[in-house]
């Protein structure tokens, strides 16, 4: 959720946002909705997990997520997913080592980023 910055009604639009977002709303709404929480103490109110068990095991998975490349690539995202797939594939299919294929992968995404600054 955002406001924008040219609400009319900024101080309630955020009040609201706030509201939503909080851990009483949140929690309500993984209870009833098994929606889940972006708030990682939910994970473990007792409340939350009778009527979701499985919410239990999402609290790992949410904290060691990682962000799709598309954060950091933005518009070359399907290019670095082409340059990565065919670097899996040369190995897999015996066409060059690991080391190799890293080496020109890495080679290919400084390129792509300019030095890293995508």
């Amino acid at each position: 959720m955002a406001v924008s910055k040219y609400s009319a009604n900024q101080e309630a639009a955020i009040a609201l946002t706030l509201y939503l977002t909080g851990p009483e709303v949140q929690k309500k709404r993984a209870i009833e909705l098994s929606q889940l929480p972006t708030l990682l103490t939910l994970y473990d109110d007792s409340e939350v997990l009778k009527a979701n068990p499985f919410f239990g095991e999402m609290k790992d998975i949410l904290t060691n997520a990682v962000a799709r490349p598309a954060t950091v690539t933005g518009g070359k995202y399907n290019q670095v997913s082409s340059e990565f797939f065919n670097a899996v594939y040369a190995v897999l299919s015996g066409g060059k080592s690991a080391e190799q294929s890293l080496a020109d992968l890495e080679g290919s995404l400084k390129r792509m980023s300019r030095g890293g600054k995508w």
